[in-house]
C-alpha cells in the first residue's frame, strides 16, 4: 500500500504494483505474437508473411526481455521494500547498457552513414577510412545513449505522480511513433515485417487495461515496477524507431518534451537553489498545477490536450520538411521555459 505523507498528491492509501500487470500483458502477448501458429498470416504492404517470422531488424528481443526484467525486478522490490539509489542506478545503467550493446552494431552502420553525409556536405573524405575515429565516435554516441535512457526511465518515474498521468503520456508517445511507423513503412513500400510496430501495439493495449484501473480515479499505482519499465521500452521502442529511419529524434524529443522538460528543469531548479536533488520533493510543475486547480484530472486532461494539439502538430511538422525539427524543438524549449519559471515564481511567491 502506498500510504500518504506530505509529498504525496493522493490522500487515501493505495496499492501500488500495478507495473505487474502491464508486464506480464506485454511479455506474454509478446512471446505469444513470436511464436503463433504458421497457419496464423496476413496481409502487410501487399507482402504475405507468417507470424512467426517476424524479424527483429537489429533488436535481440531476448536481451530486451532481460533488460525488462531486471528493471521490472527492481522496480517490485523497490515497491515492497526500498532499495537504495545505489542499487536502482547501477541495475538501471546495467540493463540500460545490455540493451545498447545489443544494437552496437546498428549504431555504428547508423553512425558511418551520418559521417559520409558530412563528407558529402563539407565536400571531403576526411571521415572516411578513420578506423580509430569512429570507434571513439561510436563510444561517444554509446555512452550519451546510455545516459539518456538511464535519464528517460528515472523522469518517467519523476512524472509518475498524478492519476493518470504516466500511463497517458505512455499512449500517446507509443501511438505516435506507432503513426510515423506506418507514414515511413507506407512511403518507402516496404514490408511491415518488424517486431516494432506489433511491439508497440502490445505495450499501448497493456498500458490501456491498466489505465481504467488508474483514472480518473485511482484504485491501484503504477509503482516504481510499471514506470521502470514503461520509461524503458519507451525509450528502446523509440530509439530502434530512430535507427531505422522512421522517425527523427528531433521528434521524438519533441513529442515527449512535456516529461522531459519538466524534470530536468525541476532538477536543475533544484540544484541552482542548494537543495538535495535526491531527495523526495513537490516542485515538478504538474504538482504545483495539481495544487493550484485542486485536481489531477483537470491537469492530466491539460496535458494530454497539449500533446495532441500542440506537440502532435509540430512533430507532423517536424517529419515532413527534413531540417525544421531542430528548430521546431528550440521553440518549444523556449516556450516551454518561459510558462515554467513564470508557474515556479508565482507558486515560490504564494508559498505553495
Amino acid at each position: 500500500m502506498d500510504h500518504p505523507n506530505h509529498r504525496s498528491s493522493h490522500v487515501l492509501p493505495t496499492p501500488r504494483s500495478g507495473g505487474l500487470g502491464i508486464f506480464f500483458a506485454f511479455w506474454l502477448t509478446s512471446l505469444l505474437l513470436v511464436f503463433f501458429p504458421e497457419s496464423m498470416a496476413f496481409n502487410a504492404s501487399n507482402s504475405e508473411f507468417s507470424l512467426r517470422n517476424l524479424q527483429t531488424d537489429f533488436i535481440s528481443l531476448p536481451l530486451l526481455f532481460l533488460s525488462s526484467v531486471m528493471l521490472f525486478t527492481v522496480g517490485i522490490l523497490d515497491d515492497f521494500t526500498p532499495s537504495t539509489r545505489r542499487t536502482r542506478l547501477i541495475t538501471q545503467i546495467v540493463a540500460s547498457g545490455i540493451f545498447l550493446g545489443s544494437i552496437r552494431s546498428k549504431l555504428a552502420l547508423v553512425w558511418e552513414e551520418y559521417l559520409d553525409k558530412l563528407a558529402h556536405f563539407f565536400g571531403s573524405n576526411i571521415f572516411s577510412g578513420v578506423g580509430y575515429f569512429q570507434d571513439v565516435a561510436i563510444s561517444i554516441v554509446f555512452c550519451v545513449l546510455l545516459f539518456g535512457i538511464v535519464w528517460f526511465i528515472n523522469l518517467y518515474n519523476f512524472m509518475d505522480g498524478l492519476n493518470g498521468i504516466a500511463t497517458l503520456e505512455a499512449i500517446f508517445l507509443l501511438s505516435a511513433i506507432a503513426f510515423f511507423c506506418f507514414q515511413s513503412i507506407l512511403t518507402n513500400e516496404s514490408p511491415a515485417t518488424s517486431f516494432l510496430i506489433p511491439g508497440i501495439l502490445i505495450l499501448i493495449s497493456s498500458s490501456l487495461g491498466f489505465l481504467i484501473w488508474n483514472f480518473p480515479t485511482a484504485r491501484v499505482f503504477l509503482g516504481d515496477s510499471g514506470s521502470n519499465l514503461i520509461g524503458f521500452l519507451i525509450a528502446a521502442f523509440g530509439l530502434w524507431a530512430v535507427l531505422l529511419g522512421h522517425i527523427s529524434i528531433f521528434t521524438c524529443l519533441l513529442l515527449s518534451s512535456l516529461f522531459w522538460l519538466d524534470a530536468t528543469l525541476t532538477l536543475f531548479l533544484r540544484w541552482s537553489k542548494g537543495e538535495k536533488i535526491t531527495e523526495a520533493h513537490r516542485s515538478h510543475l504538474y504538482q504545483i498545477l495539481s495544487r493550484k486547480w485542486s485536481s489531477h484530472t483537470k491537469v492530466v486532461n491539460t496535458y494530454t490536450l497539449i500533446n495532441f494539439v500542440i506537440l502532435f502538430p509540430m512533430a507532423l511538422l517536424s517529419e515532413k520538411f527534413v531540417g525544421l525539427g531542430f528548430y521546431l524543438l528550440l521553440i518549444n524549449i523556449l516556450i516551454y521555459s518561459i510558462f515554467y519559471f513564470s508557474i515556479q515564481k508565482e507558486a515560490i511567491h504564494h508559498g505553495t
